[in-house]
């Protein structure tokens, strides 16, 4: 039985380099998405193994729901680049980082509080952009400072 992953192969016309590279990229956009302006929690996130294992697992259940959704198969190898292409667009799509509703799981979050706490890091607070006034009970967009 060939995996999944031969299968995208097929059908998107990537490497098993491209394949691999996607999966980082994407990996690295969703910390950045989850976890913007916090660059030391990027590192801790992108150097764990624990991380890695989970995104690995994630994708790879991706990658069977796209193969169910359209129907391709071990038999399913397109010959032409164009149906190539657009079937590349789609699983890039299907793998959105904006649309993705995963969250690590604990192990992944010990490792990564682990490493943070190694390196004594604090949490920034966020910073809302609007302010309420309790006098005139109306909210104001924060100026931004030059």
């Amino acid at each position: 039985m060939m995996n999944s992953k031969v299968i995208i192969l097929n059908v998107t016309g990537i490497t098993e380099i491209q394949h691999g590279e996607m999966l980082m990229n994407y990996a690295e956009n969703w910390v950045y998405k989850y976890f913007h302006k916090q660059n030391i929690v990027h590192s801790a996130f992108l150097g764990s193994k624990r991380f890695w294992e989970w995104w690995q697992t994630q994708w790879t259940l991706r990658d069977d729901e796209f193969l169910n959704l359209t129907g391709f198969d071990i038999e399913t190898i397109i010959k032409d680049d164009f149906t190539k292409n657009f079937t590349l667009l789609l699983y890039k799509e299907h793998h959105n980082i904006n649309d993705l509703l995963i969250y690590p799981s604990e192990g992944v979050y010990t490792e990564v509080k682990g490493c943070l706490k190694e390196q004594n890091w604090k949490p920034t607070p966020l910073e809302s952009p609007i302010i309420y006034n309790p006098k005139t009970k109306h909210d104001k967009v924060r100026s931004r400072k030059k």
